[in-house]
């Protein structure tokens, strides 16, 4: 037993606080242009309320190390580091971060660390810088366009900002126009001149605009009109697939006329949907986040890093038994039985619930037998 207490304090519960840690920080990475160099952008979100807790002079806050490492064929290529003294004014707190390089693809490592508690997240990523290049000018593809849908979900704002960089190799004088079309047709236009050097446009889109958009097509003019698009229906059907999932992994608390309902909903309908769902459970209805919806989302990636064999960790009885009751009081381990396969023992100490899993076939997919 007290084998099972050493490695539940040192092993499993770190394990759960970074995890849970994790799940208030995410970071975005994108190509980009800045200060007219070319580089790698990470916009770094958190959660201030989990992330910043201590006491600076008597106010909350605390001091965040972002540290940026990459690479290039595991060879290191350099790397940068920003301090940042935090408060805690609001719910939500953003950080973008700049890596200048003209190399193609790198491999970044971001490290976030609260100096003061010491807890940190580290987030890696392989990014190619996605540009379209030829004899008279580079076009940078557009920043957010990749998560524009995802993160204007997210932002909660009335418009999204979508931005373009396009640099122009010749002392010459260029028409350029961005065209926004939805099944074919131009809804929307926005153009200029582009000069030598670095160009930049940044363009406000509403929800409305960004639930229509479905191809971005960039037209310059010199000798004749050089088109280039960049289409959204991939990624539509990427962001249509991304909810279904979200919505399935509900099935624990959700009945079938609720599921159906959302999965049914058009795109302009889902975000409220959504809300609406989580609105009936929402503990604390006067606060800004929805408790409930936090702990329910914490909980299924835990079971996925934690539990994922042939399938998903949230599809497996023990995820199922994780999503419902939250982690356990208690763990018994027995992986090395000589005559019985691995099976694990969870005890809910509050409820009275214990739950035995068995690993019958050796593929560390546990079943739930009582």
């Amino acid at each position: 037993m007290k084998i099972l207490y050493f490695i539940i304090c040192f092993a499993i519960l770190p394990m759960i606080l970074f995890s849970y840690i994790s799940e208030q920080l995410s970071a975005d990475f994108m190509s980009g242009v800045k200060d007219d160099k070319p580089g790698y952008i990470i916009l770094v979100r958190a959660n201030r309320e989990e992330f910043v807790r201590r006491k600076i002079g008597g106010k909350t806050g605390s001091i965040i190390e972002y540290k940026i490492i990459a690479y290039k064929n595991k060879k290191f290529i350099g790397g940068d580091i920003v301090i940042d003294t935090v408060s805690s004014n609001s719910d939500q707190f953003e950080k973008q971060l700049f890596f200048p390089s003209e190399i193609d693809s790198l491999n970044l490592q971001l490290i976030v660390t609260d100096k003061i508690s010491e807890i940190y997240f580290k987030k890696i990523r392989d990014i190619t810088m996605d540009k379209y290049e030829n004899d008279l000018f580079t076009l940078y593809n557009p920043l957010y366009l990749k998560s524009i849908t995802k993160n204007y979900s997210n932002s909660g704002r009335g418009a999204s900002s979508l931005s373009l960089t396009v640099y122009v190799k010749e002392n010459k004088r260029y028409r350029f126009k961005v065209k926004f079309l939805s099944d074919n047709s131009i809804f929307m236009e926005e153009g200029g001149y582009l000069e030598y050097g670095y160009n930049y446009l940044n363009i406000n889109l509403t929800k409305k605009q960004i639930d229509m958009l479905d191809i971005l097509q960039c037209d310059i003019e010199y000798d004749s009109i050089y088109t280039y698009s960049f289409p959204l229906a991939e990624q539509r059907e990427l962001d249509h697939i991304d909810f279904i999932e979200k919505v399935n992994q509900l099935i624990y608390i959700a009945n079938k006329a609720e599921m159906a309902k959302l999965k049914n909903a058009k795109i302009s309908e889902r975000d409220s949907l959504w809300q609406d769902f989580w609105k009936q459970k929402d503990p604390i209805p006067t606060t800004i986040k929805n408790e409930s919806e936090i702990i329910y989302f914490n909980r299924v990636k835990y079971t996925n890093e934690h539990f994922s064999t042939y399938k998903d960790g949230w599809k497996t009885d023990r995820g199922m038994i994780y999503i419902k009751y939250g982690p356990p009081d208690d763990v018994e381990s027995h992986s090395f039985e000589i005559d019985s396969p691995p099976y694990e023992i969870w005890y809910y100490n509050k409820t009275r619930k214990k739950f035995i899993f068995v690993d019958k076939y050796g593929l560390g997919d546990y079943q739930l037998i009582y």
